[in-house]
C-alpha cells in the first residue's frame, strides 16, 4: 500500500496526495452528514497509463476491516465529479453493481449487508502502476446525485479510438479506412466451414442419430452436442457476433471527443439511449434510461464507407470472417438490443446460435437482489408469460442451438450471503416463507424443539413470517437447516422457468442459468430442469472452473476473453497480457485445454468487437474483441483461432495431441 492519510475535514484548497509504488490510500472520517445523505462525492483528478483501479472500503470505525466495499475503475488523466450511493439499500447489498457515471466505469459492491448506522469511516484507495498527479479537489455529501463533470483534453478521435499515440493497426485518416473495408467486402465471399464440416459446424466423421434439432450425447468417453443432421459438434462460439459494434455512453463526456455527429443526420443510426440496452435497464432501472445518450463509433465507421448499406455490409464481411475462423456459434448476446437487426444477420449468415432473454420474472417483491419469491403463484405466472414473450419467434428455427434462461443472476455474486438467511431476516416474501415454516414443522413439530436446535426464542412458527435477522449461524442445526432451504430454493428458481419455457419449446436445448462461476451452492441444488449447465471461465483455462463441477451433465462456458495492453483503449480485460502475440498464444492455451475436458461441449469468446473507449452499458472498455472499433481485425489472434478449427474435432476425439504451452496472464 502507498501513502496512507486520514482526512477529517475537507479543506477548501485542493488536496495534493503522492503516490508510492503505484497506489495511494486516504481515510475519511464519517460525521451525521453521512448518515443523512444519499450520496458520497469526491472532486477527483488522477493521472496515469490505461484505466485506475479505485476501492472505497466502508467501516464501523477506522482500524476494521471493511463492512461492505466498492470496487469500481476510474477513468485516467481527467477532472471529474465522482459520486457514490450510499443509500440503505445500496448499503444492504440489493444490487451488485453500479451504475457508470461522470469517470467511473464498470463497479462492483460487495461484502456483508448492514445498517447504515454501523458505517463510520471509509478508506478510499487507487491503484495503477503509473499513477501519478492524484489531486483531491472537494470530498461531500449529498442527498441527490450531482450532475456529472468531466473535464480534461480530447481523448477520442472521430473514428472511436484513442486520440493520443500509435500502435499496429490504427486506423489514420478516411481513406485508409475506406480502402480496407471495401478491400474486406470484396473478399467476403461465400466462404463454407473447414474441410469435413457439416452445413451447421459439426463433424462429420462422427455421426449419432439425428433428430433436426441440436442434443446432447455421451459417446462413453465424453459429452458432445449433435447437429440436427447427427453430426457431433462442439460449440466454438463467438459472443455478441451479430453485433454491428457496441454503443458507449457520449452525454457527459461529450467534450473529450473530436467529433460527434447530429443525431438525426446521416449516422442517426449510429445514436441510440440506453433504453434500447436490455441490460442497462435489468441493472440500473429505466428512469433516466433515455437520457442516456449512447453513440456507436463501429457503426459510424461502416456509415461512412458503405451509406445506407452499411448494415449489409457488415453482414457479409462478418459472416464471411466467422466461418473462416472456425467459429459455428453466434454466442450470448443474440437478441441484445432493442434496435439491433438481429434476424437479420442469422438469417444471412446461416450459423447455429443461441439466445439469452432479455428479461427475467422478477415478482413485487425479492428475497435477495433479482432473486424471486420463488415458491409464489405471482413466479409462476410471470415465468409463464416470460416464456411466450421470449421465445415464441425462436422455437422453430433449427438453427437456434437452446437458450440461456438468464444472463449471471446478481444474487449469486454475493457468494457470503445466504438466500435463506435473507429470506427470514426481511419482511414479506410471504410465499416461500410459508413453505420454510411447513418444512420446519415437519421435521420439528413444536416450537420447543425448534428453539432448543436453534437457540432461539421464537413464540411459535408463524414467528418468522416477520423479520428475524441474527438467526443464521447461531447454531450448526440452524445453519444447516438454513443451507437446505437455500438449496431448495435454488431448484425451484430454475424448475418453474424451465417448466413454462419447455411447454412453448419442447425441441431446443435449455443451457441453464449461465452463472458466473459454479458454486457449491448452486451444484447442491436440483439441476435436472436443464440440459447443459452453464458458467462463465475466466482463467487461464476451463480446467479447474468445469472440474469444480461435480454433476454428471455437460457444461458450456458460456464466457472467457484475453486482452492486451497494445490497442489504445483503457482497459484489457479480466485476463490480458502484454501484447497481441501473447494474447493468441494464451488464447490457443485455452482452447485446445478446452478440448481435453470430457463434461465441455462447448467455449464462446467474449466477444467480437472492442468495447468503446469511455465504456459500454455498464462501463467496461476493454480490448477484448477479435476486431477494433474500425472493424479491423487483430491479425495475430484471428489467425489463431482459424488454425485451431482445422485441429479442433480430431482433437476432442485424441486424434491430435495438445502443442500449446501455458501462458502466464495477468488479472485485473
Amino acid at each position: 500500500m502507498g501513502n496512507f492519510m486520514k482526512i477529517f475535514v475537507p479543506g477548501a484548497e485542493p488536496c495534493v496526495l503522492y503516490p508510492e509504488n503505484g497506489s495511494i490510500c486516504f481515510g475519511v472520517r464519517l460525521d451525521e452528514t453521512f448518515r443523512s445523505s444519499d450520496w458520497f462525492v469526491l472532486d477527483l483528478s488522477a493521472g496515469g497509463s490505461n484505466e485506475i483501479n479505485m476501492l472505497l472500503e466502508w467501516c464501523a470505525d477506522e482500524g476494521s476491516e471493511p463492512l461492505v466495499y466498492m470496487s469500481p475503475t476510474l477513468i485516467p488523466n481527467v477532472r471529474a465529479v465522482l459520486s457514490f450511493p450510499i443509500d440503505q439499500a445500496t448499503l444492504k447489498l440489493n444490487s451488485f453493481f453500479l451504475a457508470p457515471h461522470s469517470a467511473l466505469l464498470k463497479g462492483n459492491i460487495g461484502g456483508v449487508p448492514v445498517e447504515k448506522e454501523t458505517i463510520r469511516f471509509v478508506r478510499v484507495t487507487l491503484t495503477n502502476p503509473a499513477l501519478r498527479d492524484v489531486t483531491l479537489h472537494g470530498i461531500s455529501c449529498a442527498t441527490k446525485r450531482p450532475a456529472g463533470d468531466v473535464r480534461g483534453e480530447i481523448r477520442v478521435d472521430r473514428f472511436g479510438q484513442r486520440m493520443a499515440g500509435d500502435w499496429a493497426g490504427k486506423t489514420h485518416d478516411e481513406t485508409e479506412l475506406s480502402a480496407y473495408l471495401r478491400a474486406e467486402y470484396d473478399a467476403a465471399t461465400a466462404v463454407s466451414y473447414p474441410d469435413g464440416w457439416s452445413r451447421w459446424g459439426g463433424w462429420t466423421a462422427k455421426r449419432f442419430t439425428a433428430t433436426g434439432w441440436f442434443r446432447t450425447e455421451y459417446d462413453g468417453r465424453r459429452w458432445w452436442l449433435v447437429d440436427p443432421d447427427g453430426c457431433a459438434f462442439f460449440s466454438n462460439g463467438i459472443c455478441y457476433g451479430e453485433r454491428a459494434g457496441i454503443y458507449g455512453f457520449a452525454d457527459e463526456y461529450a467534450s473529450l471527443f473530436e467529433w460527434l455527429p447530429d443525431k438525426d443526420g446521416k449516422f442517426a443510426d449510429a445514436w441510440s439511449t440506453a433504453a434500447n440496452i436490455p441490460q442497462y435497464i435489468v441493472r440500473n432501472g429505466a428512469a433516466g434510461a433515455d437520457e442516456r445518450k449512447m453513440f456507436n463509433f463501429s457503426r459510424a465507421n461502416l456509415i461512412r464507407v458503405f451509406g445506407d448499406r452499411w448494415h449489409e455490409a457488415y453482414t457479409k464481411i462478418t459472416a464471411y470472417r466467422l466461418k473462416k475462423m472456425g467459429f459455428n456459434t453466434i454466442g450470448v448476446g443474440t437478441n441484445d438490443y432493442y434496435n439491433e437487426r438481429t434476424r437479420e444477420f442469422l438469417h444471412e449468415a446461416k450459423t447455429p446460435y443461441v439466445i439469452t432473454f432479455r428479461t427475467f420474472p422478477l415478482t413485487g417483491e425479492r428475497i435477495f437482489r433479482d432473486f424471486p419469491d420463488v415458491f409464489g403463484d405471482e413466479y409462476r405466472a410471470l415465468c409463464r408469460e416470460f416464456a411466450a414473450r421470449e421465445l415464441t419467434a425462436y422455437k422453430d428455427d433449427p438453427y437456434l442451438i437452446g437458450y440461456f434462461v438468464t444472463n449471471e443472476p446478481e444474487w449469486l455474486f454475493a457468494w457470503n450471503v445466504n438466500l435463506c438467511e435473507r429470506l427470514v431476516s426481511e419482511p414479506g416474501n410471504a410465499a416461500s416463507k410459508t413453505v420454510f415454516i411447513r418444512r420446519l414443522r415437519e421435521k420439528y413439530t413444536d416450537i420447543a424443539a425448534l428453539n432448543s436446535a436453534w437457540n432461539t426464542n421464537l413464540a411459535d412458527f408463524d414467528a418468522l413470517m416477520g423479520a428475524n435477522p441474527g438467526i443464521y449461524g447461531r447454531s450448526e442445526q440452524a445453519t444447516a437447516d438454513f443451507d437446505t432451504f437455500q438449496s431448495e430454493m435454488i431448484g425451484m428458481y430454475g424448475k418453474v422457468v424451465s417448466e413454462e419455457l419447455h411447454r412453448v419449446d419442447p425441441h431446443h436445448l435449455n443451457l441453464g442459468m449461465r452463472y458466473n462461476d459454479a458454486q457449491k451452492r448452486t451444484m447442491e441444488s436440483d439441476l435436472s430442469c436443464f440440459d447443459i449447465f452453464s458458467m462463465n471461465c475466466y482463467a487461464a483455462t476451463p480446467r479447474g472452473h468445469v472440474n469444480v463441477f461435480t454433476a454428471d451433465m455437460p457444461v458450456i462456458c458460456g464466457e472467457w476473453h484475453f486482452g492486451a495492453l497494445e490497442s489504445g483503449l483503457p482497459g484489457a480485460g479480466l485476463l490480458y497480457t502484454h501484447t497481441q502475440k501473447e494474447r493468441a498464444d494464451a488464447m490457443l492455451c485455452y482452447m485446445e485445454d478446452s478440448t481435453q475436458i470430457p463434461k465441455l461441449v462447448g467455449t464462446h469468446y467474449f466477444e467480437y468487437n472492442d468495447q468503446p473507449y469511455f465504456g459500454r452499458f455498464d462501463g467496461e472498455c476493454h480490448n477484448i474483441g477479435l476486431v477494433d472499433v474500425c472493424q479491423r481485425p487483430y491479425p495475430e489472434v484471428c489467425e489463431m483461432f482459424t488454425a485451431f478449427a482445422r485441429k479442433m474435432y480430431p482433437m476432442l476425439c485424441g486424434d491430435v495431441p495438445m502443442t500449446a504451452k501455458p501462458q502466464e496472464v495477468s488479472r485485473r
